[in-house]
């Protein structure tokens, strides 16, 4: 009761017109040098006039704010301390030794100095929006809002007008979650002060926390321009970009501004979990700890880190401690399921989202990540009922909006199954894709069972999506990612060729690569790296198919030539931190190398031992000495051994080539303009010289040349197209033959060869290694109508009567001119399977798209006598 009390004494005390004072143009000049970062200036402008008695109120704040924004707490907190021993009853000496022990963590003092300046002085807007914040951080959320609604209500009666007071009022609308008015307020304070920092701070940190990253990113931009000396703004601008590169070199930047800029530290310590750097993480956050050690999210993300270790002493301690702190520790349960998530633990993160639900109901953060956690695994309704709760509370967030869009998406999509899958795939494709699609799961399903001894409890779901838009918010909540497909354990999404159009891509390739994460993630307990799992999934992609083998050996043999491969302990840097372009896809192949190397020299069965001693709860290091009988340090020597070795093979085609890893990524190696000059390089172009000036021979021998040199070069301008051109000029098919044969085994696109070898092979009579090597291509361009109605034509010649159906029934879905005649293929092939009723309903279709097809006409007969 007596703590209500004060709070309502609290507010009346705020209900008041502002008070006015005078300043020097010293002063001036301070406020000026603290919104532009020179603290030291002004430390030194103003040490002297805070001394005296007749002092202004902003001069104690200003000064004071200095060792505030410069990270100096201690300093400022003497400094405030030994104020308030010579000026008791100013209240800007308690209300910024406040905001210091706040920043410190000691949140129940800080609310006894932010109510002692509340009762020493009227209308004070700037104590009043701290000391509901600090309460907020305990979880007195009542209070919070009533003291919130005082300040808007003079707002709102026209009380402010500084840039300053209007970012009081934008802070206090966003604290009720009007972000409506928080926005026109942060604008009008904008318009009236564009350059002060402390308005853009509040304002972008409202952008990013409703996923708004575009315009957080542009404001904190901003900020950093006039203040390039305030951390919390490179802090903040490193959590709404997405690169783990520039945002650890951001909170680099901050904490070498401010070493005792927690958030920053909070930023490394979770990159280092992602890393699997649980050492450096386990320091880095207990240095954020100890600044601030009742930040509930950072106590959150010690507690993953904590988990991720198995130690449940420490992750139960923690958790009493936020309790301790907030009753209902939102962002603690929030931040652990974030972190979770991010190293393959889907389960827990979801046991930690519907924990922060369940410790504040009303919380539409809450809410936003138990949907999350839920969609996640594949749990779209039960999805629903969180995020549409979050939604009506918060409608600024675009990460529940986009969720929920894409929820209302699903209406368009239908669900099959096969044996140990289920596809949930746009119902516009479900007929040209979905038969393909689940073909290819379950031949690697097959394939992989065989030796990973994992045995999912359910139907392993796959999720198709053939807008990259929506495929993005299903991953991450906000479009435009980029990426190709992604695991969820036992949840795998896709993008299908529909999503990418215009641009070479091969779904199959990606569908085996998710399936191997399915298979290494549910063997290993959710506990495999990052690089391990995706050098497993490249190394099964070219087991099951040699053109899929993401060749990218001249990139890595020039990056081991440069010392710029990783070596075993920081593998997962070349995913999380690349330094040059194309970084990023070269691990993936590096680390493919490793799992390669392991297994062919130590044998098969070494993956899923090293995969179970993961699950066991050892870590990567431990699980590969245990498996191989090397310490790591001899293990990775042998590896740069192995590609030393492999290296020199290829010095011929490495030495005076153009830079592979520059700036500008890869060029294509056959292009002039490119640079480069070596044998490789020489026989390629002197090849195409040749064949222009229409000297066949002698453009033979530089193309064969080349591909003695390096084979592999299957982009644009490479050897085979040059072969392929001569012996077409020649009308030689037997050499045409074995040259499309040859690139088509090095290459994963190749649908113009693929398609040109069909018709070669059909020419001998080849049947099966038409149909073969026509299929092929809908892997990557299965819209191609021709094809599909060709391939299903193939199918049934050598008696695959259901391939061929469904190959007729792609046909049908893609929508050819001559509709009637697909709908009559279909009818024919359905007929022959014995399917008379389907034969029949197909044929209807037919004949009433073209009531006079006579061939129609007689298959309906012969389907309505099938019937009688």
């Amino acid at each position: 009761m007596r703590f209500r009390i004060i709070i309502a004494g609290f507010l009346v005390m705020l209900a008041c017109v502002p008070v006015v004072w005078s300043q020097s143009a010293e002063l001036d000049q301070a406020l000026l040098d603290l919104n532009e970062g020179r603290y030291e200036a002004v430390i030194a402008e103003l040490g002297k006039e805070v001394n005296s008695p007749d002092t202004a109120g902003v001069a104690v704040t200003t000064y004071l704010s200095a060792f505030l924004h410069s990270g100096r707490y201690d300093e400022g907190l003497d400094e405030a301390e030994r104020l308030a021993r010579r000026f008791s009853e100013d209240p800007f000496v308690h209300f910024m030794r406040g905001r210091l022990l706040a920043r410190v963590g000691s949140h129940d003092q800080a609310l006894s100095e932010f109510r002692e300046a509340g009762g020493l002085r009227r209308n004070f807007w700037f104590n009043a929006i701290e000391f509901a914040e600090s309460l907020q951080r305990l979880g007195n959320t009542r209070d919070v809002d009533q003291i919130a609604s005082t300040i808007l209500s003079a707002y709102k009666q026209g009380y402010f007008s500084t840039a300053a007071d209007l970012t009081v009022a934008a802070r206090a609308s966003a604290m009720v979650g009007d972000f409506h008015n928080a926005n026109a307020a942060f604008r009008q304070a904008y318009n009236i002060d564009p350059r002060n920092v402390d308005n853009l701070f509040h304002w972008a940190t409202v952008f990013r926390t409703k996923y708004n990253e575009a315009d957080a990113r542009r404001t904190f931009s901003e900020a950093i321009e006039i203040n390039p000396n305030r951390s919390d703004l490179r802090t903040g601008l490193a959590l709404a970009i997405p690169g783990f590169a520039a945002r650890e070199k951001l909170a680099d930047e901050a904490i070498s501004i401010n070493s005792n800029d927690a958030g920053a530290l909070s930023i490394k310590a979770s990159i280092s979990l992602l890393d699997g750097n649980y050492s450096e993480a386990s320091t880095q956050i207990d240095r954020a700890l100890a600044i601030d050690g009742s930040d509930l999210s950072n106590l959150g993300r010690a507690a993953a880190i904590a988990l991720v270790q198995d130690d449940t002493l420490r992750v139960q301690s923690l958790e009493e401690k936020a309790l301790a702190i907030n009753a209902r520790p939102v962002h603690f349960y929030i931040t652990a399921a974030q972190d979770l998530s991010l190293k393959f633990r889907y389960s827990e993160s979801l046991d930690y989202g519907l924990a922060a639900m369940r410790a504040n109901p009303s919380s539409s953060e809450a809410l936003a990540e138990a949907g999350a956690g839920l969609l996640r695994i594949g749990r779209a309704d039960e999805a629903r009922r969180y995020l549409d709760r979050a939604f009506e509370m918060d409608r600024f967030n675009l990460y529940v909006g986009n969720m929920l869009t894409l929820i209302d998406e699903y209406d368009s999509f239908t669900t099959v199954e096969s044996e140990n899958f289920e596809l949930v795939i746009h119902s516009s494709e479900a007929a040209i894709l979905g038969p393909p699609i689940l073909e290819v799961a379950e031949e690697a399903f097959e394939a992989m069972s065989a030796y990973y001894p994992y045995v999912p409890e359910a139907l392993i779901r796959i999720e198709a999506y053939n807008d990259a838009d929506d495929f993005a918010v299903r991953i991450a909540g906000i479009p435009h990612l980029g990426l190709l497909g992604v695991a969820f354990g036992d949840v795998v999404a896709i993008n299908t060729p529909g999503a990418l159009p215009g641009t070479p891509y091969n779904w199959a390739r990606t569908l085996w690569h998710e399936i191997a994460h399915t298979m290494a993630i549910g063997t290993s307990g959710h506990r495999v790296p990052r690089w391990f799992t995706e050098g497993l999934s490249v190394y099964e992609e070219r087991k099951a198919r040699p053109e899929w083998g993401r060749e990218l050996d001249l990139q890595l043999y020039t990056a081991l030539d440069r010392d710029r491969l990783h070596h075993l302990a920081e593998m997962d840097r070349g995913f999380t931190r690349p330094e040059f372009p194309g970084q990023v896809l070269l691990s993936y192949y590096h680390a493919s190398k490793i799992v390669e190397y392991l297994e062919t020299t130590f044998g098969p069965e070494i993956i899923p031992q090293i995969l179970v001693s993961l699950r066991n709860g050892d870590d990567i290091g431990t699980s590969l000495e245990a498996a191989t009988g090397q310490s790591l340090q001899a293990l990775d020597a042998s590896l740069f051994a192995m590609l030393g070795d492999e290296r020199d093979a290829f010095r011929r085609v490495i030495n005076g080539l153009p830079d592979l890893l520059g700036d500008g990524g890869a060029p294509s190696l056959a292009d002039p303009e490119s640079g480069g000059n070596n044998r490789f390089l020489q026989e390629l172009r002197t090849g195409y010289a040749q064949l222009e000036l229409g000297n066949l021979d002698k453009a033979e021998q530089h193309f064969d040349e080349a591909l003695v040199l390096f084979p592999n070069y299957v982009d644009r301008g490479n050897a085979y197209e040059g072969l392929a051109s001569i012996f077409r000029s020649r009308n030689d098919t037997e050499g045409l033959t074995d040259i499309l044969e040859r690139f088509l085994a090095v290459s994963d696109y190749g649908v113009d060869a693929a398609i040109e070898l069909t018709q070669l092979y059909l020419d001998k009579r080849d049947t099966l290694r038409a149909a073969t090597t026509l299929r092929r291509t809908v892997d990557v361009d299965p819209y191609n109508v021709e094809s599909r109605r060709l391939l299903g034509d193939l199918y049934l010649s050598v008696g695959m009567v259901d391939k061929a159906t469904g190959e007729r029934r792609a046909v049908v879905a893609l929508g050819p001119i001559d509709l009637a005649r697909a709908y009559y293929e279909l009818a024919d092939v359905l007929f022959l399977s014995g399917d008379f009723f389907a034969a029949k309903r197909a044929v209807l279709q037919s004949l009433e798209i073209a009531p006079g097809f006579r061939d129609a006409q007689r298959l309906l007969l012969m389907c309505v006598d099938g019937t009688e």
